[in-house]
C-alpha cells in the first residue's frame, strides 16, 4: 500500500513554461470550459457563471498568476474557435476570467493591460 510522505506538498504546474503538448491540452481544456460556461448559462448570467468557476482558483494562490497569464496569452487568441462569432465570445469570456482571477485588467504597476479590454456583451444576448 502506497502512503505519501506527510511533509511533501503537491506542486503547482508553472503555466508560463510548459511543453508544447501540455500547452495544447490546457488551451483545449480552458477554451472548452469557457465556451461551455457561455453556452449553458443564460445570456444575462454568463459572466457570473465564469466568475464562479474561475474564482475557485484562489484556493491555490500560486496558480492564479500563471492561469491568468495563460488565459491572456494562449486562450484569448481564439485559435480554437470555429468562427468569428465564437472567437468573439471566447475573447469576452477570457476577459471575464482574467477579471475573476485577480487584478481586473491591471498590470503589475497598476497600468491597464491592452489585450482583453475591447468588445461588448451584445453577442451573448
Amino acid at each position: 500500500m502506497y502512503q505519501p510522505h506527510a511533509n511533501v506538498a503537491p506542486q503547482t504546474l508553472n503555466l508560463a513554461f510548459l511543453q508544447p503538448k501540455t500547452t495544447t491540452f490546457l488551451e483545449v481544456l480552458l477554451t472548452t470550459l469557457i465556451l461551455a460556461c457561455l453556452k449553458r448559462s443564460k445570456a444575462s448570467q454568463w459572466e457570473l457563471s465564469l466568475t464562479d468557476v474561475f474564482a475557485k482558483a484562489h484556493d491555490v494562490p500560486e496558480m492564479v498568476q500563471g492561469l491568468r497569464y495563460f488565459v491572456e496569452t494562449a486562450v484569448s487568441r481564439g485559435e480554437l474557435a470555429k468562427d468569428k462569432k465564437e472567437r468573439a465570445k471566447l475573447k469576452m469570456g477570457c476577459q471575464s476570467v482574467v477579471e475573476a482571477l485577480g487584478t481586473g485588467g491591471k498590470g503589475a504597476e497598476g497600468e491597464e493591460d491592452e489585450g482583453l479590454t475591447s468588445g461588448s456583451d451584445s453577442d451573448f444576448e
